[in-house]
């Protein structure tokens, strides 16, 4: 049995080492899903309906304000929609493919010791 831990341990921290954003990832999801299943308070229950029901609203005006000037301004720089879109994607994967080189050098640094 305490081989299986063991191998377990080493399996699990090689992952880690191998793979830290998504194990952050995991634990995130783990965290916030044990979350959810406590119950919540009736009092609880009261202020995160107001503060809920508020924050869409506010949310909702917030998102269309910035979709109006968005729009506006790629109009007045000449762009279309559909050019800034591929353009977004791309600096996505690039900045993407940074994050990924400088967890791979992190991780090439941590284990050199």
């Amino acid at each position: 049995m305490t081989n299986q831990k063991s191998k377990a341990e080493t399996k699990s921290r090689n992952i880690i080492e191998e793979h830290p954003l998504a194990a952050a990832t995991g634990a995130l999801i783990v965290g916030m899903a044990l979350g959810a299943l406590i119950p919540r308070s009736e009092s609880e229950r009261k202020v995160l309906r107001n503060t809920g029901d508020k924050l869409r609203e506010r949310t909702k005006e917030a998102v269309s304000a910035a979709q109006e000037a968005g729009k506006t301004g790629l109009e007045d720089a000449g762009i279309t929609v559909e050019e800034a879109k591929l353009q977004v994607r791309d600096l996505v994967r690039r900045a993407s493919e940074a994050v990924h080189g400088a967890s791979d050098a992190a991780r090439d640094t941590l284990l050199k010791k």
